[in-house]
Parts: C-alpha cells; sequence; structure tokens
C-alpha cells in the first residue's frame, strides 16, 4: 500500500487503535455491542455474520477511493496483527469501523445541526443513517 497518511486520519484514529484491534480480533461481537459499533448492526440486520473476511461491507460514507487506500495503509501499519491478517479486515468490519470514525469525526458539526431536537444520536451511529 503506498498511499501516504495524513496526519489528520492519525489524530482521527489513534484513539480508537483498541477498539479497532477488538473488531479485528473479536469477529463475534453481539447485538449489545451495536451501537458502539454501527457496522455491527448492518451485519446483524443483514444476517450475514458468517466471519469477518466472509462478507463485503458495500459502504464507505463519503470516504473517496483515494482516502480508503490511506485509511486501509493506517490500519495496516497501526494495528497490531493487521498485516497478517488482511483477509479478516481489508471491506470488511474492522476497516469500515475506521471509515464511520473518519465520517463521524468530520461531519460531526453537521449532526450535531441536523440532529438538534431532543433526539440523542452519537455521531458515529447518525454516519450510518
Amino acid at each position: 500500500m503506498s498511499a501516504p497518511v495524513s496526519k489528520e486520519l492519525d489524530v482521527i484514529l489513534r484513539p480508537h487503535i483498541a477498539a479497532l484491534q477488538r473488531l479485528l480480533d473479536s469477529p463475534n461481537l453481539n447485538q449489545d455491542e451495536a451501537e458502539r459499533y454501527p457496522v455491527m448492526d448492518f451485519i446483524i440486520r443483514s444476517k450475514k455474520p458468517d466471519g469477518v473476511g466472509a462478507y463485503s461491507i458495500p459502504f464507505c460514507g463519503d470516504i473517496s477511493s483515494r482516502e480508503y487506500a490511506k485509511i486501509a495503509r493506517w490500519f495496516s501499519d497501526n494495528i497490531p496483527g493487521a498485516p497478517s491478517q488482511v483477509q479478516k479486515w481489508l471491506g470488511g468490519m474492522p476497516l469500515v469501523h475506521a471509515f464511520t470514525l473518519v465520517v463521524a469525526h468530520r461531519k460531526a458539526g453537521e449532526f450535531k445541526k441536523t440532529r438538534a431536537s431532543s433526539e440523542q444520536v452519537i455521531p458515529q451511529t447518525a454516519s450510518w443513517l
């Protein structure tokens, strides 16, 4: 992977290394964790819980193909064990959660404006709406 990673992506994703690691190491998370990991809700609703890498999640928000490559590079460089397990995360739950984090961070202000009612929606969940 040759796409250089931006400082912005590192600032957004670095605080979430443990969560991304958990998604890589524990593909069998349950419905209770769907709020923390909106990608889980998609998988549960799609009835495709047949293992990490055994499905492809077709969503990446408004992430361009160039940014997709940069986020994948960051994931590979920063998540322990990721380089040897590409089949588990590329196009699957762990990387899609990284996209969710980036979209949620970038659009946090927009989400606050559109969800200013009494409804409380966390930005990660809103990025899947």
